[in-house]
Parts: structure tokens; sequence; C-alpha cells
């Protein structure tokens, strides 16, 4: 449930939880939905640069599955 909610909010979210408790995967379901709206953009942020790249490889598949286009780092920045 929290993690539904934490998909749903909008704002700005601090996603913080132990290893393999599902952060990534939180981070990049909000992110499609977030960036199914072409008018707004988003910055996520992780700790370590393979964190950021994981993250990014996530969201570009599934922004891919829900049939949109990786967008510009105009309006994604994952670092």
């Amino acid at each position: 449930p929290q993690q539904q909610e934490a998909v749903l909010h909008d704002g700005h979210l601090l996603i913080v939880a132990g290893p393999g408790s599902g952060k990534t995967s939180t981070s990049v379901a909000k992110a499609t939905r977030i960036l199914r709206d072409p008018a707004r953009s988003l910055v996520m942020v992780t700790f370590t640069k393979e964190a950021a790249e994981e993250m990014r490889k996530r969201l570009v598949a599934s922004l891919a599955e829900a049939k949109l286009r990786a967008p510009s780092e105009e309006r994604l920045l994952v670092g």
C-alpha cells in the first residue's frame, strides 16, 4: 500500500527503504506515470552511478512498454 501511495503521490517525494524492498520499481512506476504528461519533467537522484544507470534502464523499458518514447534530457535527468 505504501508503494502504491508513492506512485500516485503528486509532488516531491523521497523514497527511503532497505535493499530489495522495491524502491527502484516504485520510482520507475511513479516516473512512468509522471512522464505520460508531455508538459511535466522529472529529476531522479540515487547515491551511485550504477544505481542511476539501472534506474534509467528500467525507466526506458517501462516507457517502451507503455508505448512512450524516452524523454529528452530537458524533461528527464537521472543521476
